[in-house]
């Protein structure tokens, strides 16, 4: 396999960095990450499709004592995407404004630096509201 900076690794990730997901052609619903078969149907007929990245969040917890790699204190929560899919990932935003139903969207960001020193990057969300 062919080495690359790992920026441009997460960059060619495009179902992460640019948020596709599949989208069942049988029965329409929708999943991120893309995975065939449909869970809903099983169908493996689907289309790769660009999910906004908007959402609202619907729970949330404080890590307070964060696993090596990541610094706490800090918010993961459970996100329903616009398009219905749920996606659990860090919520970036004043804790005091992190609220049932609170808009969000989706931000690249850096997610942690490993003992390599290599940056690993992701999806977190931000409030938006």
């Amino acid at each position: 396999m062919k080495h690359m900076a790992p920026p441009v690794f997460w960059r060619n990730m495009k179902e992460r960095y640019a948020m596709v997901g599949n989208k069942c052609l049988s029965c329409g619903s929708i999943t991120y990450p893309g995975r065939a078969p449909c869970v809903k149907c099983s169908s493996t007929l689907y289309e790769k499709t660009r999910l906004s990245g908007k959402g609202k969040l619907i729970s949330w917890t404080v890590v307070k004592t964060a696993p090596t790699g990541f610094e706490g204190p800090y918010v993961v929560g459970m996100v329903e995407l616009e398009e219905g899919p749920l996606f659990a990932a860090q919520v970036i935003g004043e804790e005091q404004k992190m609220q049932y139903n609170a808009p969000v969207k989706a931000a690249f960001r850096r997610l942690l630096e490993t003992e390599d020193h290599l940056l690993v990057y992701g999806t977190k969300f931000e409030l938006s509201g």
